[in-house]
């Protein structure tokens, strides 16, 4: 892989670079049938200066895009229920496939 170009930002101390390749080049699917799998993500978000926490469930088959409320309070209000919320939202609709980026909740 070549570099080819740095991110246009800059981090304090921090430079990203940006490596632009084909997607032929590199790209293979791993997964024969991606658009089967329910995609879950969480979230922070500051509204009206409190701290929100929520997650969202994308199924590209179905074309269902759903937001997921963790209903956490004080202390159990976090960005890991909020993940494990959307994770038990997808299995609860009994899809076998779910693709997440937050490790902690795979263990």
């Amino acid at each position: 892989k070549k570099q080819i170009a740095k991110a246009p930002i800059n981090w304090p101390q921090t430079s990203v670079p940006l490596l632009l390749v084909s997607p032929s080049q590199t790209c293979q699917l791993k997964v024969a049938d991606r658009k089967s799998w329910a995609y879950t993500d969480g979230s922070c978000q500051v509204q009206d200066g409190k701290t929100v926490f929520g997650a969202g469930v994308y199924h590209p088959m179905s074309g269902s895009k759903n937001q997921v409320e963790p209903n956490g309070a004080g202390i159990t209000n976090t960005i890991g229920r909020a993940e494990l919320a959307a994770i038990a939202a997808v299995l609860a609709h009994e899809h076998t496939y779910v693709a997440t980026i937050s490790l902690s909740s795979l263990h």
